[in-house]
C-alpha cells in the first residue's frame, strides 16, 4: 500500500502459460511496454540495511488461536487482522496494543455451506477490508466496521486482490485451462466480471504451476505491482492494464525457474522463491525472498512440531517454527523507483515471514503453552551517506 498513515509502523509454452495480451480494454492497454531496468547484485548503498523493531505482540488464545497459515495485516487506523485463524475461515480483529476487539467467519455461501480458506488480507479505498477466500474461490469485502457487505466471485485459483476505486478490483489468479489461460491479472467489476485482463507471461512446466504464486501491491495513484514466485521480476500496471514500470533483478542467489517440486526445504535445499512485494510512500518498493538458510547442512531428518502448533495445511512431520531458520531465511530488498537502482539488500532470520502492510513485516513465535504468538515488527531503512 502507498498513501496514508499507518500508526503500527498466450498464447502456448511448454506445460501452462498465463500469457499477456488477452481481451484488454482500454485505451491504456495498446501502450509499449515498460523499458526493463536489469539490476545486478552491488546495491547503490553498500552501506544500508534495515533496522526491525518488535512493535507489538499479539497472543494466541482459545477465543483467537494462530496456526502456522496465520497472518497479519496491519489496517490503516492500527487494528490488526490475523487471518486465518486455526479454523481457516475465520479471522480476529486486534487493536494496535494487541487487545482482542472481533472474531469474524466468513458468510456461507450461495448453496448455505459454511468454510473457505482465507489466504489473504487487504485494505480498498474508503477503508474497506477484502479478504480472499481460495477454497472457494471468492472474495468477501467488509465494511471498516468490519462487517461483510458483499462478495465477489471472479473464479480461477486466486492469490490475491488490490482493491481500486469504485469497488472495482485487480485480482492476481492463475487459470489452468486453455479456454481461459489469459494473464495472471484481471480487473474485475463489482459482481466479479471480467473488465481487462494483462500481466507479464507465468510460465510452468507441467505439474509446476501449482507451485507459483501471485502476488500484488497497491503502488502509486492507483497503480499495481505484481510478482511471481518463480521469477524475480516486478512489474507495475496501470488500472486499465498499461505496464508502467519493470524492475528485473539478475542475481547470483536467484535463478527464474519454469519447474519444480514440492519437497519440504528441511528434505532438500530449498529453490529461492520470490515471496511478496510492499510499496512505501517514499517512492522506493520492498521485495522479499525466500532463501536457504545459511545454517542448511544437506537433507536432515525432519522434527516433529509441538501440538499446539498443529495446522491441518502444514505438513505434521515439519520442524517446529522456531527450528524454521534452520532451513530457510529471508532476503529483502528495496528499490528506489527515482532512480531505478537496487538501494539495499539485507538478509533477515526464518522467524520473519511475510510483511504485515507497509514498513511491517511479521513473524510467528512459539510459547511455552505450546501456542503461536504473532510478533509485528516496523521495518526502517538504514540509508547512510546513499
Amino acid at each position: 500500500m502507498c498513501a496514508g498513515t499507518y500508526p503500527l509502523l498466450g498464447r502456448r509454452v511448454l506445460g501452462h502459460v498465463v500469457c499477456a495480451g488477452l481481451s484488454v480494454i482500454g485505451s491504456d492497454a495498446i501502450a509499449q511496454p515498460a523499458r526493463a531496468e536489469v539490476i545486478g547484485d552491488v546495491p547503490a548503498c553498500r552501506a544500508c540495511g534495515v533496522q526491525l523493531s518488535a512493535v507489538t505482540t499479539i497472543r494466541s488464545s482459545r477465543a483467537a488461536e494462530f496456526g502456522r497459515a496465520s497472518k497479519p495485516y496491519v489496517l490503516r487506523d492500527g487494528r490488526v487482522v490475523v487471518a486465518p485463524l486455526t479454523r481457516t475461515d475465520q479471522a480476529a480483529v486486534f487493536t494496535a496494543a494487541g487487545a482482542l476487539v472481533a472474531k469474524l467467519t466468513l458468510p456461507a455461501g450461495s448453496d448455505g455451506r459454511t468454510g473457505g480458506r482465507i489466504v489473504r488480507v487487504r485494505q480498498g479505498p474508503g477503508d474497506s477490508v477484502w479478504f480472499v477466500d481460495a477454497m472457494r474461490g471468492e472474495i468477501h469485502v467488509a465494511s471498516p466496521a468490519l462487517k461483510f457487505a458483499r462478495r465477489v466471485r471472479p473464479g480461477g485459483r486466486l492469490h490475491d486482490v488490490a482493491p481500486l476505486q469504485g469497488g472495482d478490483a485487480i485480482i492476481a489468479a492463475l487459470v489452468p485451462t486453455r479456454a481461459e489461460a489469459g494473464t495472471p491479472l484481471r480487473r474485475v467489476g463489482p459482481d466479479g466480471a471480467v473488465i481487462a485482463s494483462f500481466g507479464r507471461p507465468v510460465i510452468a512446466a507441467p505439474g509446476s504451476l501449482e507451485l507459483i504464486t501471485v502476488t500484488l501491491a497497491q503502488g502509486a495513484g492507483g497503480s499495481v505491482w505484481a510478482v511471481a514466485t518463480n521469477d524475480y521480476t516486478l512489474t507495475r500496471w496501470s488500472a486499465r492494464g498499461a505496464e508502467l514500470q519493470r524492475i528485473v533483478r539478475r542475481s547470483a542467489w536467484f535463478t527464474p525457474w519454469q519447474s519444480g517440486d514440492s519437497v519440504p526445504p528441511w528434505l532438500a535445499r530449498p529453490v529461492p522463491k520470490l515471496k511478496s512485494v510492499q510499496a512505501d510512500d517514499a517512492g522506493r518498493v520492498w521485495a522479499l525472498s525466500i532463501v536457504p538458510s545459511r545454517q542448511w547442512r544437506g537433507e536432515q531428518p525432519a522434527v516433529h512440531h509441538e501440538s499446539g502448533e498443529q495446522d491441518e495445511h502444514v505438513d505434521p512431520r515439519s520442524p517446529a517454527v522456531g527450528q524454521v531458520g534452520q532451513f530457510v531465511e529471508r532476503q529483502i530488498e528495496a528499490f528506489d523507483l527515482r532512480t531505478g537502482k537496487l538501494l539495499l539488500s539485507q538478509r533477515l532470520p526464518g522467524a520473519h515471514l511475510d510483511f504485515a502492510g507497509p514498513n511491517a513485516l511479521y513473524s510467528l513465535a512459539p510459547t511455552p503453552r505450546s501456542t503461536l504468538d504473532v510478533v509485528i515488527w516496523r521495518v526502517t531503512p538504514l540509508l547512510r551517506g546513499e
